[in-house]
């Protein structure tokens, strides 16, 4: 059976939808952070599982249902604009969070102004758990460490930090540990399927075995350096009987992982995300460099506090980058830096670095360190993984 992607989907709302369902739907957006928006049905049956299965999994932290949590994430930025849509979120949104024990905050809007009221609110209510879009808790917990309020963010006994909807980078996982205190974790899934795999206390990767079965979709030509072949993640969500997805790829990549976890549980295992296909780096002659050296390559420098690395042709690479206070990238780090790139990339490629005061965030309120105009379609592709 072929591979379902977004742009199969995209525009058939109706079509997607089983003739003989027995549940109400209503429209859902993902994000758009795969440069691919798209709107699915969603019913309550399917969510239901995804609830229970984030919680299970938490659970395996000690973080169970009714923890005090503060959440990193879009709702805190209105989009309904007359007195109709308004009643609706807070009826819809605000009500059910506070309920949860949930506590919002903005993932569009972390200024700041609003990054110190959300640590001064973090500070009085002593939350179990922080829980949000990677980057926002990146960006929120390199601003506590600069702003010299570590040691205060441990002593608040937060027991966790789950990340969840983009890619936590192992540098990011490093800083959100060492300024709370607490484990960061991993949570994958996608607002079409839901939850697809949680980290374990031993740092395994387990599939939601129990509702969705999950395949990697290997491909060539990658440079991603050792071991088991790097492919897309595919997958069927087995309880899904309204809107069913048959081998769907969310545009993740993966690799399958043998053998069991130390930790007991018998569900099967995948590597760490390793980011979106959209964060590979094609070369003109075909060869697919991932994203996450650039991530290596660029902090190993010392000096940057944020950046953004833009395939703009196979021939053309530029970087944006906001440098840390009082610091600045010499002429040797910025001739080195090119260097290790153009050996990934070949000789010809053109890289032009580009200091900036801030780089904000997409309308999705993630943030994407890595793009490729190559393959996010706008150019032509010699090669499609």
């Amino acid at each position: 059976m072929p591979v379902l992607r977004k742009q199969d989907i995209q525009g058939r709302f109706d079509q997607v939808i089983a003739t003989d369902r027995k549940r109400r739907v209503w429209p859902l957006r993902t994000s758009g952070s795969t440069c691919e928006p798209l709107i699915y049905p969603g019913n309550q049956e399917k969510y239901a599982y995804g609830f229970a299965n984030a919680w299970r999994c938490r659970g395996w932290w000690g973080l169970h249902l009714g923890v005090k949590a503060v959440c990193f994430y879009e709702r805190g930025f209105s989009i309904y604009l007359d007195w109709k849509g308004r009643i609706k979120r807070f009826l819809v949104h605000e009500v059910r969070d506070r309920l949860a024990n949930y506590r919002l905050f903005s993932a569009y809007e972390l200024d700041e102004p609003r990054m110190a009221k959300a640590f001064g609110y973090i500070r009085k209510v002593r939350p179990d758990m922080l829980i949000g879009y990677a980057s926002s808790l990146y960006v929120f917990s390199d601003w506590v460490e600069r702003s010299g309020l570590t040691e205060a963010a441990r002593r608040m006994g937060v027991a966790g930090v789950v990340s969840t909807s983009e890619v936590l980078y192992d540098w990011q996982q490093e800083t959100i540990e060492r300024v709370w205190g607490c484990p960061a974790i991993n949570e994958y899934g996608c607002v079409e399927a839901t939850i697809i795999a949680h980290e374990c206390p031993e740092r395994s990767w387990h599939t939601m075995a129990e509702s969705m079965y999950v395949e990697i979709e290997p491909f060539e030509n990658a440079d991603l350096g050792e071991g088991p072949k790097v492919g897309e993640v595919v997958l069927t969500h087995l309880l899904d009987h309204t809107a069913p997805l048959i081998r769907y790829a969310p545009g993740d990549l993966s690799t399958l992982v043998k053998g069991t976890c130390r930790c007991g549980r018998g569900l099967p295992m995948i590597d760490r995300v390793q980011g979106r296909k959209h964060d590979l780096i094609v070369t003109r002659e075909g060869k697919c460099v991932h994203g996450q050296l650039f991530t290596h390559l660029v902090q190993r420098t010392g000096v940057v506090q944020k950046f953004q690395v833009v395939q703009e042709s196979y021939d053309r690479l530029s970087i944006s980058a906001v440098l840390q206070a009082g610091k600045s990238m010499s002429e040797e780090q910025e001739t080195a830096l090119k260097a290790e790139i153009r050996k990934h990339l070949g000789d010809q490629v053109e890289i032009i670095i580009s200091y900036v005061p801030e780089l904000p965030n997409e309308a999705s309120g993630k943030y994407r360190w890595v793009r490729s105009l190559v393959t996010e379609g706008k150019i032509r592709a010699p090669f499609s993984p």
